[in-house]
């Protein structure tokens, strides 16, 4: 199985190549924003805008004249500025995403592309053009064919994403050995709570790191703008941001990978995370779980473990159901951690009856997947007893 799969590695640029990577970002900023005032100018009633070829065609036409200093980088870094802009507006007319925007210096990613052809892996060491060979954290962990490379600035730190076109996916992925089926339900106290009973609790990184982070803002604001201080007090914030971002992400990480590698069939609720984040009062803490990026990590680690992933409605009311009789408690409450069934008279905890629901729903839907699907149909008995095993003969 041909897939492209990403390493993110980072790098030990000298001050000279550091020097280079500030142009190509300054760059690759520039054309972006040249590119789209081009556009905005040359906007017709019917929403047509230039193509990406088209943009790069007209700015090879003048750049010579008027911005020679273009040719001290890479083309690549021009060319896939303008054709990010062209694939900005096709989502934009779709109604996927707004309208593009400038970018700013010091208001956005810092990174630059260089193609297949055009740069060399060896070890640990990296050959970018015009620059030579950079030092690497670690070696290339996917053998393969490189296509792609994105050099990234995040915190003062730079790093290397290099995509790479492997021949067997599976080989560098947690692949699923076992036949079981799991229910997930995400909360705020719990990050994720499995229908057989375990409990993750949620890291609160921000959180945890909020009382620094106000205090370095505070710093921050302070500072004169244009000022060495002021840029030493940004790069302390982003240094701690950086920080909080990696403490979040690594326990996500660790989660969906033990998840995909040890149940072949998973139950996820859709949640609306946009409307959830309307609630003023839990939306540093909703935010800070990363609901979308769990969900986000299952689906692509799915593909490569051999697990597949469904996702519920987000209507359907996993917490108010009973799991073992059905009955639906309509004045349930957010602050109901547990509650009493009427219906079989057992006590419910929350969580756990809202991912056996979830799981309960989750195996229906696989078994309606016909063998065209990309899931082959489960087989009835392992789904009959893993619900057996964690219904465990009715209590909860």
């Amino acid at each position: 199985m041909k897939r492209v799969l990403a390493h993110r590695i980072e790098i030990y640029p000298n001050n000279k190549v550091i020097t280079y990577f500030v142009n190509c970002f300054g760059v690759s900023r520039f054309a972006y924003n040249w590119a789209l005032e081009f556009c905005k100018k040359s906007l017709t009633d019917k929403g047509k805008v230039p193509s990406g070829y088209g943009l790069s065609k007209y700015l090879n036409a003048i750049k010579r004249e008027q911005y020679p200093w273009m040719y001290d980088v890479s083309k690549w870094v021009v060319q896939k500025s303008l054709y990010n802009l062209a694939e900005a507006f096709q989502r934009f007319f779709k109604k996927t995403s707004r309208f593009p925007r400038f970018k700013k210096r010091g208001r956005c990613r810092d990174s630059f592309y260089t193609g297949v052809g055009c740069f060399k892996v060896e070890g640990r060491r990296i050959r970018l053009p015009n620059i030579g060979w950079v030092r690497m954290s670690q070696s290339l962990r996917f053998p393969g064919k490189p296509l792609s490379v994105v050099v990234s600035r995040t915190a003062g730190k730079y790093f290397a994403s290099i995509q790479v076109e492997v021949e067997d996916a599976y080989e560098y992925s947690h692949i699923c050995e076992s036949q079981a089926s799991v229910g997930i339900d995400l909360g705020i106290k719990d990050l994720a709570v499995l229908s057989t009973g375990e409990k993750f609790s949620n890291p609160r990184a921000l959180r945890y790191y909020e009382m620094k982070l106000k205090r370095l803002q505070r710093q921050l604001s302070r500072k004169k703008k244009g000022s060495k201080n002021r840029l030493k007090a940004r790069l302390n914030l982003s240094r701690l941001h950086y920080r909080i971002r990696n403490i979040r992400q690594g326990y996500i990480h660790k989660l969906t990978s033990y998840l995909v590698k040890n149940f072949a069939l998973i139950g996820i609720e859709d949640l609306n995370t946009s409307g959830m984040m309307k609630n003023h009062k839990l939306s540093k803490s909703i935010a800070d779980a990363s609901f979308y990026e769990i969900k986000r990590q299952l689906v692509y680690k799915s593909l490569l473990s051999g697990s597949h992933i469904e996702v519920i409605g987000r209507f359907y009311p996993s917490s108010k159901m009973c799991s073992v009789c059905g009955f639906k408690k309509e004045d349930l409450t957010l602050s109901d951690r547990e509650w009493y069934c009427e219906g079989c008279g057992l006590v419910h905890d929350r969580d756990i009856n809202a991912a056996r629901n979830i799981l309960r729903v989750a195996v229906g839907q696989a078994e309606t997947i016909n063998a065209c699907g990309d899931f082959a149909r489960p087989s009835s008995l392992w789904i009959w007893r893993g619900l057996k095993k964690q219904e465990g003969g009715g209590s909860c």
